[in-house]
């Protein structure tokens, strides 16, 4: 019946029957009630999540939590830690999810959903993190944070279920050509052209970095920019601008043995020579 509701997204009779729920649950600490409790509390955190509600339960989650730890309950635990990292995500609080984790202990092999879960998360937080930490430089392994990154995002896609989910798994997709791009490999383009309805800004953007072309990488994140900031990857996909130089500097530096910063500022599609010369120096280590 919950899930025939949440179909309809009729939440607010959801949250009526979920309330009943933890109240139930409040009542009857057996051990064999703990699937239907993190099911409870995973549907709680939806729902809340659609109504604008999550801060009205996140005091919920972090106490249940905290009871699950207790009761040895490792189901709920780690359904719990997921549904208060995205609380965390959902607000742009990415150092508040990191403090988080490393102060809790996610059990894997319990729920395959929700290892899936916790490995996109992870990720999530990991190349964030490295992007602004980065920008005020206080992380120097940048490359092998993001390396980190790729791997749980891909754990978690091979962890999502195999014959559903295709939503979740898109949206690792997407995620992933960033992050591969970021650690300066160029993925294969031609491994998304079966759905470009949902890849297609994705597709531009990887033919964009494979050029080293800056006006064409500008004009593909003009013409997708609702779709990317709908994905929550447009901080990331504006740090590729840098890559996209790298990459331009590389083919220029195969064709030409000397040119002029003048000449090399119009290729890169620079706004002036003095930005071209920081980026030389900064790529070559001048």
């Amino acid at each position: 019946m919950l899930t025939t509701l949440v179909d309809k997204k009729q939440y607010q009779n959801c949250l009526d029957i979920l309330n009943f729920l933890l109240e139930f649950l409040r009542q009857n600490e057996s051990s064999t009630i703990q699937y239907l409790k993190s099911r409870v509390y995973f549907y709680l955190s939806f729902v809340a999540e659609k109504m604008g509600k999550t801060e009205e339960f996140i005091n919920e989650f972090n106490s249940a939590y905290r009871k699950a730890c207790l009761d040895l309950d490792l189901i709920t635990q780690n359904t719990l830690i997921n549904c208060i990292v995205r609380y965390f995500l959902e607000n742009n609080a990415y150092e508040q999810a990191r403090n988080f984790l490393s102060k809790t202990k996610f059990h894997e092999n319990v729920l395959t959903n929700e290892d899936a879960r916790y490995l996109y998360y992870l990720g999530i937080i990991l190349s964030i993190l490295t992007y602004f930490n980065k920008f005020i430089g206080r992380i120097n392994a940048v490359q092998l944070n993001y390396s980190e990154a790729y791997k749980h995002l891909t754990d978690s896609s091979r962890k999502s279920p195999e014959k559903s989910a295709e939503g979740f798994k898109t949206i690792i997709q997407k995620l992933l050509i960033i992050i591969e791009m970021l650690m300066g490999d160029v993925p294969d383009v031609t491994k998304y052209l079966g759905n470009l309805k949902e890849m297609g800004g994705y597709c531009s953007l990887i033919k964009a970095v494979s050029q080293g072309n800056l006006d064409y990488f500008n004009q593909v994140i003009a013409e997708n920019k609702d779709t990317f900031l709908a994905d929550k990857n447009y901080n990331l996909i504006q740090k590729l601008r840098y890559v996209v130089i790298k990459v331009g500097l590389r083919k220029i530096n195969l064709s030409y043995n000397r040119i002029s910063l003048a000449d090399m500022s119009q290729k890169l599609h620079l706004e002036s020579e003095l930005e071209t010369e920081y980026i030389v120096g900064k790529v070559y280590n001048i």
